[in-house]
Parts: C-alpha cells; sequence; structure tokens
C-alpha cells in the first residue's frame, strides 16, 4: 500500500514538473499558435509552489527523488528573478533623478465603493504624498465635472483612459493605436537636463473577467463548471487578442528617437509572451533592478500577480522601486527613480 501511495505521488510530480517546464517556454510562445502555454505561464506561481512542496515531502519520504523538482527549480532560476527579489539591488536616498509613478486607478471605482469623487480625492492625496515628476494613469475614465476636480500642480497630457502628468517640459506627445485604429496608449518627449526621454502609458488589452470574479461570491446559486468555462474563454480570448497590441506596442518603441520609460498596465505577468516581446527591445524592468520581495501589483487573483510595470531604455539608471499599499483600486501603484545615464 505504501508503494503504490509514493507511486501515485511521484506521477503526480512528474505532472507537476512537466507542466513547471510548460511554463519556463510560456513566453515564448506565441498563444495564437498555442494558447495552453499562455495558461500555464499564468499559473506559474502555482506550478513553483507545488514542486517546492513535492520536494520538502521527498527528502522526508525518499531523498532521491526530491532531485526532479530541485533540478527543474534551479533551472528556472531567471523566472523566479522575475517574480521574487531577496534584496533591492539599488536603493538610494541620494540619487537625484525622476521619480516615475504609474497607477491603473480603476475609473477610480474603489472596490466595495463607487464613489468616484471620494475615492478620487484619496488617490490625489497618495500621488502628492509620493511627490513624482512623472505619473502615468491608466483606466481614468470618469465623468467630465469629476475629472475636473483632479489636479496634481501639473498638466495632463494624453486622451481617454491613458494620461500622463508631469512637472517636466513635453517637446512632443502622441498616442499609439493597433491595426484596427484602437488607441491602448499614450506618450510624451520630456526634456530633463539636457536630455530628451520618450515616456509612455499603456494599457494593453484585459481579460475581462474582474467585475465577474467580483460578482462571484455575490451569487446565491453559481454554475460553477459553466462559470469555469466562461472565465477559461475570456482568459484564452485575452491571452491571443493582446498579441496585436503587443507587436504593435514592440515596433512603436523600437523606432522611438529617445531613451524610453514604458509605464503601464500589461495585463499579462512576467511569465508571459506578451512581456517577453516587450522586454526583448532591450528594455530592463525597475522591480529586477530594484525591488523587493513578490512585487505582486494586482490582487483580485490568485495567485496574486504582477501585471503593472515601469520599464526603461539601459540608457537609465533605476532606483528605489517600490509596490504601494493601498485599497484604492484592484491595482496597486509602482514607483521607481530613473536616471538618464
Amino acid at each position: 500500500m505504501r508503494k503504490l501511495f509514493i507511486n501515485l505521488l511521484w506521477m503526480l510530480n512528474l505532472l507537476a514538473a512537466f507542466l513547471l517546464v510548460g511554463a519556463y517556454l510560456s513566453p515564448f510562445i506565441n498563444p495564437n499558435r498555442v494558447s495552453l502555454f499562455a495558461f500555464l505561464g499564468l499559473s506559474y506561481p502555482i506550478l513553483l509552489n507545488l514542486n517546492l512542496g513535492f520536494i520538502i515531502l521527498w527528502i522526508f519520504v525518499k531523498r532521491r527523488l526530491a532531485l526532479l523538482s530541485l533540478i527543474i527549480v534551479l533551472a528556472g532560476y531567471p523566472m523566479l528573478h522575475r517574480y521574487f527579489q531577496l534584496f533591492p539591488d539599488k536603493v538610494t536616498e541620494k540619487q537625484k533623478g525622476i521619480k516615475v509613478m504609474s497607477y491603473n486607478v480603476r475609473n477610480f471605482q474603489q472596490l466595495g465603493r463607487k464613489n468616484t469623487n471620494t475615492t478620487m480625492k484619496a488617490v490625489k492625496n497618495l500621488i502628492k504624498q509620493q511627490k513624482p515628476d512623472i505619473v502615468c494613469l491608466q483606466e481614468f475614465k470618469v465623468p467630465k465635472k469629476a475629472a475636473k476636480t483632479f489636479k496634481l500642480n501639473m498638466p495632463a497630457y494624453g486622451q481617454g483612459e491613458n494620461l500622463i502628468f508631469t512637472k517636466l517640459k513635453v517637446v512632443r506627445q502622441g498616442i499609439v493605436i493597433n491595426k484596427e485604429e484602437k488607441k491602448f496608449g499614450v506618450y510624451v518627449d520630456l526634456l530633463f537636463n539636457t536630455d530628451t526621454i520618450r515616456v509612455y502609458s499603456i494599457q494593453l488589452l484585459s481579460y475581462s473577467v474582474s467585475r465577474e470574479l467580483e460578482s462571484y461570491d455575490k451569487k446565491e446559486r453559481v454554475n460553477r463548471k459553466r462559470f469555469i468555462f466562461s472565465i477559461a474563454a475570456k482568459l484564452n480570448s485575452g491571452f491571443t487578442r493582446r498579441v496585436r497590441e503587443t507587436e504593435t506596442l514592440r515596433k512603436v518603441i523600437a523606432k522611438s528617437p529617445y531613451p524610453v520609460v514604458v509605464c503601464g498596465d500589461f495585463n499579462d505577468p512576467p511569465a508571459s509572451f506578451t512581456y517577453q516581446q516587450i522586454i526583448s527591445n532591450d528594455l530592463i524592468d525597475a522591480f529586477i533592478e530594484s525591488g523587493s520581495g513578490f512585487g505582486n501589483t494586482y490582487f483580485w487573483t490568485f495567485p496574486k500577480v504582477r501585471i503593472d510595470y515601469i520599464l526603461t531604455s539601459k540608457k537609465f539608471d533605476i532606483y528605489n522601486y517600490e509596490v504601494l499599499k493601498t485599497n484604492l483600486s484592484d491595482h496597486l501603484p509602482v514607483t521607481a527613480v530613473v536616471v538618464p545615464l
């Protein structure tokens, strides 16, 4: 009986290890070709913890069987590095640069509340406390009367749901659109000392599942099977449709005549085709450069994920990356100090 139980656990371990390898491949496989890997990439934290659990289990039961998951977990360190930082690499109070903040404000509809003006005031106070030089906001869609009350003592640039506020001098502004003529981002060219830099505020296509998840617990009778299939279908649609925006953004960034700072809600975790394509523009991730802990920015899912980013060209040093803990949106704001080299 014991041997049968061990064999069963070993088969489950093999499956967990195999799926974790699939998650490692997710960033390199276009979801339009095989969407299964995108699901595995989204599940990376769960698969990692499963394999870590098997390592601990086998240490007490049969040590040599721990080698499989141990080797695969160690082989995936570059992926783990995208999710977790033990110590911040670059933290300083003396470095003078540009403080950048990115925040998806969810149209100022705080979880569990719908008082736009109250939430807007709280968000505005949070931003003022941080004293950023550049603020990139996503999902800024509110009534015109309410929008007029959102003043940060610096002008706003952009249109629609993506805005950029900045204290720096703006010499040019523009929009980012896909082939279907749908805008999903804005940019401004700024002067800092003698340097010109380009800053993007981006929101890539959403999975459109947050409202459904939010209302799940409020429903008395739910067909769980139908609910799971509905969520899976929306996730699959998000994976494939977001590829077009990702390809457009990658090309737009590549054509920039200036060093770039890319801020926004990518709606995809680091173990994704989206992240890999954008970072392949020779960009660096502010969280990897100077963050600490897990850096999760979206908490209306299990597991928690990092889908909000500050990325820059390699012509910047990055310091003091931080995820701000607040409940004013389903996203958390992120900040970092960038210094042109």
